[in-house]
């Protein structure tokens, strides 16, 4: 007799994912979902996305003092919250060849980390919610 009927093969297919969901089920228990809030922020053309975990804060505009001989994505260094930071200009970083700004900066986003960088962006945006 062929156990490959069609109500057969259901049967098992049922079986596979009932067992698949226990599985999923024991992971989820073990490595519960959690979510990253992602900062969108617009610099020129360009829309970035940035971990909030990796600001540090968002300050005013204020113009940067420029560094002699720096290569065009630096537009100087500032102070925030008692730290010396490096500006970059997003678009030159991303390969737009201006030689002013592209854009009118409103704020700087000073980023955590070792590197003491802060970047020039023109306005901030919404924030999504990104399951991990």
């Amino acid at each position: 007799m062929n156990d490959e009927t069609p109500s057969g093969r259901h049967r098992t297919l049922n079986h596979i994912k009932d067992a698949g969901s226990s599985q999923d089920d024991a992971l989820g228990e073990r490595n519960p979902r959690t979510t990253r809030k992602l900062q969108l922020l617009s610099v020129g053309p360009l829309v970035l996305g940035i971990f909030e975990d990796e600001i540090a804060t968002i300050a005013e505009w204020r113009r940067p003092t420029p560094l002699p001989h720096a290569p065009p994505e630096v537009l100087g260094v500032v102070s925030i919250q008692g730290r010396m930071l490096t500006v970059l200009d997003p678009l030159s970083l991303f390969g737009e060849t201006t030689t002013l700004l592209g854009f009118s900066p409103g704020i700087l986003v000073a980023l955590l980390g070792d590197e003491q960088i802060a970047l020039a962006i023109e306005t901030k945006g919404e924030t999504l919610d990104l399951a991990t």
